[in-house]
Order: C-alpha cells, then sequence, then structure tokens
C-alpha cells in the first residue's frame, strides 16, 4: 500500500539522455536496481512503511513520476510490499519500474528465516550509489535519526563532467580492439529472454585491494581471447563533493584489457584511463534525446536481438564495485544486519555483469545473465573461479 505524503516538494530534475535511454527499454523489461539488505531479527511492516514516507520526502528521487522530459516529485511515498521466499527467485524483485502507474520506486520485505530488506528503482531514475543513499535514510528514521537527505537536481549536463563529455562517441573514435564485438563468457542459452533472468551470488570471506582490477583480470584470463574489452562503472560524485542526489551520476567506462596482464597492471591502467579521459565511456550523448521513446524501443529490441542471435557483444563484462556496505549503516532495536548485495538486471544486447560490495570482512559477488538450461552451474563455476582470483588481505 503507497502512503500519500503531501502533494510533493516541488522538486524536479531533467531527464538526461542515460536516463532517456533507459526508458527506450521494452515495457515488459526490468531496468531496476535491487539493493538487498540481509540480517537477523524483525522489521515491522507498518513501521518500514512509516520510514520509507519520511526518508523518501527527503530523498524526492525515490517518488519521482515522468512529466515530458521532466522528473517530477509526486509526493506519494513509494510502495512497501511484504513477500514470501528469497529475493534472487522473486517474481516481485522482476517487475519493472516505472511500473504501470508510472512510480519508479518501491520497497519489498522478506521476512523469512533471514530477513531481507530490497530497495528497488528504476535505472531511470537512480543508480546504485543514489540507491545506497535512500536505503541508508530508511534505517536512519528506522532507527529514531533524522535522515540526511538527497535534494540536488544537477545532471550529468549540469556538472559539465569531462569524463561525460565522451560519451556518444562512437566505436571508431574510441578505437576499440573488439572489432565486431566478443562472444558471451557463458554462452547464450536458447530461448534467451531478458524476462528471464539469473542472478547468482558468492560471499568470500575478507576484503581485496583493488577489487575492480582483480576481478577484470580473473575475465579476461578465463575467457581465453588474448585482448578483450572490460567495462568499468564509475561514479562520478567523487569529483563533486558538493552535489548530494540520487540521480543517475555513473557511467559505464570501458578498456581492451589482455590476457595474462597482472591486476596490478590492469590497476594502473584502469586509473590512468580515467586520469587522463583516454577510456571508452559507453554512454549516449545528448542526440538520443531526438529519439521518440517509441522508435528508442524499437532499437533497442534490435540491438538486444542481434546480440542473442549472433552472440556478439560490446564487452566482455561489465564490473562494478559499489564500494563500502556496511551492516552498520542497517542496525536497528530489533534488526541485526548480516550483509548488503546489489541484484542488477541485464541490459538489452549488454554482457554479463559482476557487482561487488564489501562489508565488514567479507566481500559479495552477484552475477546476471539470462537463464536457461545450465547456466546456473556455469554461472556458479564462473563465480567459484572468480573467487578463488580474489586473495583476501583482511579477514574478519
Amino acid at each position: 500500500m503507497s502512503v500519500p505524503t503531501n502533494a510533493g516538494t516541488g522538486f524536479t530534475r531533467r531527464i538526461d539522455p542515460i536516463e532517456w535511454w533507459f526508458l527506450g527499454f521494452p515495457r515488459r523489461v526490468s531496468a531496476a536496481l535491487n539493493l538487498c539488505v540481509e540480517g537477523a531479527g524483525h522489521i515491522d511492516p507498518a513501521e518500514l512503511r512509516r520510514a520509507v514516507a519520511i526518508a523518501s520526502r527527503a530523498c524526492p528521487g525515490a517518488r519521482l513520476v515522468r512529466r515530458g522530459r521532466t522528473w517530477v516529485d509526486s509526493g506519494v511515498t513509494p510502495a512497501v510490499t511484504v513477500a514470501p521466499g528469497v529475493p534472487a527467485e522473486a517474481p516481485e524483485l522482476r517487475t519493472p519500474l516505472p511500473g504501470r502507474a508510472g512510480r519508479t520506486c518501491e520497497v519489498v520485505l522478506f521476512p523469512g528465516p533471514q530477513p531481507t530488506v530490497v530497495f528497488r528503482a528504476g535505472h531511470a531514475v537512480m543508480d546504485a550509489r543514489g540507491l545506497l543513499w535512500w536505503a541508508r535514510d530508511v534505517f536512519r528514521v528506522l532507527r529514531g535519526e533524522e535522515p540526511v537527505g538527497a535534494t540536488s537536481a544537477a545532471t550529468f549536463e549540469d556538472l559539465d563532467d569531462p569524463l561525460h563529455r565522451k560519451a556518444g562517441e562512437s566505436e571508431s573514435e574510441s578505437g576499440s580492439e573488439s572489432g565486431s564485438g566478443v562472444p558471451a563468457l557463458l554462452g547464450v542459452p536458447p530461448g534467451a529472454d531478458l524476462r528471464r533472468q539469473l542472478w547468482r551470488r558468492r560471499t568470500i570471506e575478507g576484503t581485496v585491494p583493488a577489487l575492480e582490477a582483480r576481478l577484470a583480470a580473473a575475465l579476461v584470463e578465463l575467457s581465453g581471447h588474448a585482448v578483450a574489452p572490460v567495462g568499468f562503472v564509475v561514479d562520478v560524485r567523487p569529483g563533486h563533493p558538493g552535489i548530494r542526489s540520487t540521480g543517475n551520476l555513473s557511467l559505464a567506462v570501458s578498456l581492451d584489457l589482455r590476457a595474462g596482464d597482472a591486476w596490478p597492471d590492469v590497476d594502473r591502467q584502469l586509473a590512468a584511463a580515467l586520469a587522463d579521459r583516454t577510456c571508452r565511456v559507453d554512454a549516449p550523448g545528448a542526440e538520443v534525446l531526438k529519439a521518440p521513446l517509441p522508435l528508442l524501443r524499437h532499437i533497442v529490441r534490435r540491438v538486444d536481438r542481434g546480440a542473442r542471435r549472433d552472440d556478439r557483444h560490446s564487452l566482455l563484462a561489465e564490473v562494478y564495485h559499489l564500494g563500502p556496505v556496511r551492516p552498520g549503516w542497517f542496525h536497528t532495536d530489533d534488526f541485526t544486519a548480516a550483509a548488503g548485495y546489489a541484484l542488477c538486471p541485464m541490459e538489452p544486447g549488454a554482457a554479463l555483469s559482476v557487482v561487488a560490495t564489501e562489508g565488514d570482512g567479507r566481500t559479495d559477488l552477484t552475477l546476471s545473465w539470462w537463464d536457461g538450461p545450465g547456466m546456473a552451474e556455469r554461472a556458479d563455476a564462473l563465480l567459484d573461479r572468480l573467487g578463488a582470483a580474489l586473495v583476501p588481505q583482511e579477514t574478519g
């Protein structure tokens, strides 16, 4: 049940190119990010609804609806529902956002043996960092604290970020060595369909430095390719410390990596490419805003069909290190959090995705790919090999 607050805060934000691209996904495809907080104890649904209402007023990006080319605060609290089962298998986490009523965020409570709260946001309104900020505010309210809030309406266009200026460059301009693309690391199952996605998870004891570089180096080595393009998600907020926004302020960048490169070499390559702006930015430029959404959906479907038919993808994999997700951020008097991890959607035509979060003395990896015969076993085997490539430096 949605809990109405007031008529809205008057908050608005322009829809930027990457958000317009996400809105162009086929309607039945869920471009929703899922941040899962699991632990032990009890969370009362009524108290959770109240906390979501208060935190969402402080983070109006959780209450947005689309009005033309603008996001507008609807003044309506995201729905909070209670679901059976476990998150990775729950149909509730596969429903599209924005939903039929145009709502873009919601919360799902799984009160089973290992209670889990899942914060969901349509990728068109939030990135994973924004989702984390909203979730932390909800738990602040549950503890009786004041929410910090995130009220900036800044977009990439406002920030004039130097990395974002490379968005929309053509493949020929960016100099990719992948040519016509690379085959999927896990293969494309028969009848692959974005509505049937597989999520697998692996928990590793300890934390490791240069996690993204280690994962990328291991993926290229396992691929059997001499050179393969790997994507990395970069949050630009650290370069703009005065901006506190839940919006999409992360970019996907990519590098061609060579098999045999040790992870310190990959780490240096990534750092240098970001500093010199020599990496490719895998994001649409402002031109995408000229495409009406029906045309954009047609283009996205065509891209996805081509990737599945030809088993060719612009990247070998995309690696995203969300960074610390401390259990202490999500404790209450009645609930003790154990871990936070992300279940991210596959994008049409996209490569395999590996997302990492770090807690207190542990690292959680989640993998997203098409579901199909044998896919779960292949994904588990890949996660085992990736886990073996991560040498813990600090154990809990």
